[in-house]
């Protein structure tokens, strides 16, 4: 390689920390008129390049491939103190001098193996245009863009940190500037632990399709078992600022207790086109986010619920799920949901599309906390697609109809929703 201070430099610029400090001009052989003697003077009083033993920098003497991959190698052995951008450099070089780091037994994939540990799992960005309307309320509209990410950090061959972050933005013009959200949803470490697998930190909790909880949870997860699969959750629930109880019929009260979780799911196929689902919940001690109501300290609710789904014939799936809570409640506590989908969208597959229609019954008293939409306090329909318009690229909409369990009041929604999968 025939360049001269150049080369030199742009070696030195990657090498964060491999001398030691000098005072200004320390090189006799870099005159202080020369272009590089600010470069220099600032490398080297930060410690980053050192002279030779004569005191001398030699900057214009030529130096070798062979030369420049051992200033590589020390820099690659380094790469964990170096700033993001003298990272970018090493990277460079590295892949530049790929040949002569191999003879000098120096192997790249230390760089690569680092990159490759944090990944951006399947994530989605979406566009959705809602309409709702009910009885005696004017009509609301929800317009935004939402971009789900999960990422997750490779620890060693067993062990990773796995993390999801939201963002929103409003798209109308009400609220462009104000419906803004960033929301930091899960961040957990996961690995095995004897014969299970094991789930700390924060982290989505799904009962038996949803019906019964759908929210995160704060704790700890085990799972055990390949065919027959039992699931043990125990932590905290989100946490609220109020909260409505609706078993005594009180008013709105101020509260910030999360509710103590635990819960046991087993999960066994039935056949090859069947499988079952059972789970126990037990809340206690805390306040609800979605469906508002307060457990006072010392009581507790319990739920139990359990799931069926099969592919009853060529191309149509059924599920029907049920669940009931002890709860003393002028509300039912019983909660069911049935529903059948024809065919299967698959986003890798353009033209592909489902067609899906569900019935759900689902009082507050019979469920905890669910974040997904017209789920609370209804009775009613739905009907809808999935359409994949390219690969990666689908589109979702549906019509729901139905009424508020307590007051009797009806209920519409429509969604028309975008989503780019990556």
């Amino acid at each position: 390689m025939n360049k001269k201070l150049v080369a030199s430099l742009a070696a030195a610029m990657v090498l964060g920390l491999v001398g030691t400090s000098f005072a200004a001009n320390p090189f006799a052989d870099v005159p202080t008129k020369h272009w590089s003697y600010d470069a220099v003077s600032k490398l080297a009083d930060a410690g980053i390049v050192e002279g030779n033993s004569d005191g001398t920098f030699k900057g214009d003497k030529t130096i070798t491939r062979y030369e420049m991959a051992q200033i590589v190698a020390r820099a690659i052995l380094k790469e964990d103190k170096a700033n993001k951008e003298q990272k970018v450099l090493i990277e460079k070089l590295a892949a530049e001098y790929k040949a002569e780091l191999d003879n000098l037994g120096v192997r790249v994939d230390t760089l690569e193996t680092k990159a490759e540990k944090f990944t951006i799992n399947p994530s989605t960005l979406r566009l959705r245009f809602d309409t709702h309307k009910d009885d005696g309320a004017s009509k609301t509209t929800d317009q935004h863009v939402n971009l789900d990410l999960f990422f997750g950090y490779k620890v060693n061959d067993n062990w990773s940190i796995q993390g999801e972050s939201e963002y929103q933005r409003g798209l109308s013009k009400s609220t462009l500037n104000t419906s803004l959200t960033d929301q930091f949803e899960q961040l957990y470490v996961t690995g095995p632990v004897g014969c299970a697998t094991v789930k700390a930190g924060r982290f989505s909790l799904y009962s038996p399709y949803g019906l019964m909880y759908d929210d995160k949870l704060t704790g700890v997860e085990a799972k055990f078992g390949k065919v027959v699969k039992i699931t043990l959750d125990a932590g905290k629930s989100n946490t609220v600022e109020e909260a409505k109880n609706i078993f005594s019929g009180s008013l709105e009260i101020s509260g910030n207790n999360a509710a103590d979780i635990t819960a046991v799911t087993v999960e066994a196929p039935l056949s090859p086109v069947t499988n079952a689902k059972v789970a126990y919940y037990r809340y206690a001690n805390g306040t609800d986010n979605n469906n508002g109501y307060i457990i006072a300290d010392g009581t507790k609710f319990n739920y139990y619920t359990v799931s069926l789904d099969t592919k009853f014939a060529k191309d149509f799936t059924l599920v029907g799920a049920y669940s009931k809570s002890d709860a003393d409640s002028a509300e039912s506590n019983k909660s069911y949901l049935a529903k059948v989908t024809y065919k299967m969208a698959n986003y890798s597959v353009p033209g592909s599309y489902n067609v899906f229609a569900f019935y759900r019954h689902s009082p507050s008293a019979a469920q905890f906390s669910n974040t997904d939409d017209w789920v609370n306090d209804v009775k009613g329909f739905r009907v809808g697609t999935n359409y994949v318009l390219d690969k990666n690229i689908g589109l979702t909409a549906w019509y729901s109809d139905g009424k508020y369990i307590a007051t009797g009041e009806k209920t519409k929604w429509y969604r028309a929703e975008f989503d780019f999968k990556f």
